[in-house]
């Protein structure tokens, strides 16, 4: 007896592309505000499902920290803050990426 087995593949590839915020900036007291976009492409053949998005912000050549005050976002609709431990960031929840798709994060960073 033939059987037809089909196969979902996941091809997740991730870029971070970071944006200055001048207007939320405050150089006089060494304070910059950038917004951190970490888009996800699934060039798989089925849905995607992450149950957590993690990132490690830079501490080099200073320490980057979460701006708390900055809401995130999952392709645009508001989530909540990540958990923080150290450098590392934790956000939770269920983001499902479509075959051939992708899906955004953003959230809030300053880097003294």
């Amino acid at each position: 007896m033939k059987q037809n087995a089909s196969m979902n593949s996941h091809e997740i590839r991730i870029s971070v592309r970071t944006q200055y915020l001048p207007e939320q900036s405050d150089p006089d007291n060494r304070q910059f505000a950038f917004a951190y976009t970490v888009t996800i492409r699934n060039d798989g053949t089925a849905n995607a499902s992450l149950d957590a998005i993690l990132d490690t912000l830079p501490s080099t050549p200073a320490v980057a920290t979460y701006d708390a005050t900055v809401t995130p976002l999952y392709n645009g609709v508001p989530i909540a803050g990540p958990l923080i431990a150290g450098q590392q960031l934790r956000f939770d929840g269920v983001f499902t990426v479509p075959p051939g798709g992708t899906s955004t994060l953003t959230y809030g960073v300053t880097v003294p």
